[in-house]
């Protein structure tokens, strides 16, 4: 398909059924969620986050992080970057990809794209419903990707519009490419995913997390400002399955491993992670049935 660019008006990428690449078509950064999708079966024209709730495709936008080696969930479109885009629409869509330039004029422009970067990401979908965490795995300073898992009334404990997979790894061609996702359970579930949300019960939740790759350096999963993130009855902890180490999440802000290899001959190392969600019901402790007793000097 061949769509004639309109002056000053957005710019239609028409995308097949599963993963699409992307480029940027304009020479300054635009918002993400700005963007309209056109469904190609009808021609019906919605909103970012209505296009995600119909199940025409996911809302991540994933680029490759800065060292190279792993994926990174994106705010925005910038110039000379691709992305990846994951439709579900059978006829697939037609991108309208926003063409006005973020305002960076607040601040220096490094700290702007610090800012954007650390934005609660899928924010238009999530907010007030329940609760989202971003975990950040890093090599010294260095993000390597980001996974996120929370839970959300919308969301079921199956795949569905909230879920996000994680785009194919380009380990054939970046022989250093990390791979860092929630693992999938079996059925529908499997697979690896970028972003895994669950329903929102009383019961607890497991997530399962896998790092794999060359990295032979110590490697650091982080999870900054989690209490801000994190509802006060719920509490998070991070369960190590190589070592049986745990760590409360809530007064902890990251955990520090290596690595293990497991003698496969591929010069490659996994490590396997477990988080559980639990939330606190009923009523804290309480002391009841005190009485007064005088004592013999008639003190109570």
């Amino acid at each position: 398909d061949v769509y004639k660019r309109q002056p000053n008006a957005p710019f239609a990428i028409p995308l097949q059924t599963g993963w699409n690449l992307i480029g940027h078509p304009f020479p300054f950064s635009v918002d993400w969620q700005r963007t309209q999708v056109i469904n190609r079966a009808n021609n019906q024209r919605f909103t970012l986050r209505d296009a995600v709730l119909q199940g025409l495709l996911r809302d991540a936008l994933f680029t490759q992080g800065f060292t190279g080696i792993g994926y990174q969930l994106s705010p925005t479109l910038d110039p000379f970057k691709g992305y990846w885009v994951k439709v579900e629409a059978p006829q697939g869509v037609i991108l309208l990809i926003d063409n006005r330039p973020i305002n960076r004029m607040a601040g220096t422009p490094s700290a702007s794209r610090n800012r954007q970067r650390t934005l609660p990401l899928r924010a238009a979908l999530l907010a007030d419903q329940g609760w989202l965490v971003s975990l950040t795995l890093k090599a010294k300073d260095a993000e390597l990707g980001t996974v996120q898992i929370g839970m959300n009334q919308s969301a079921s404990d199956g795949p569905d519009a909230l879920d996000v997979p994680l785009p194919p790894p380009l380990r054939q061609f970046i022989p250093e490419w990390l791979t860092f996702a929630v693992v999938g359970g079996t059925g529908r579930s499997a697979g690896l995913w970028a972003a895994d949300i669950r329903s929102l019960s009383a019961r607890p939740q497991v997530w399962d997390l896998v790092v794999e790759g060359a990295a032979t350096s110590p490697l650091t999963l982080t999870w900054d400002h989690l209490n801000d993130a994190l509802p006060p009855d719920y509490r998070l902890t991070l369960v190590d399955l190589d070592t049986g180490e745990a760590r409360y999440m809530r007064t902890t802000s990251g955990y520090t491993f290596t690595l293990r290899d497991e003698g496969r001959g591929t010069g490659d190392g996994i490590k396997r992670l477990r988080i559980i969600a639990e939330r606190r019901t009923g009523v804290g402790l309480k002391v009841v049935g005190l009485r007064q007793l005088p004592t013999r000097g008639t003190a109570l």
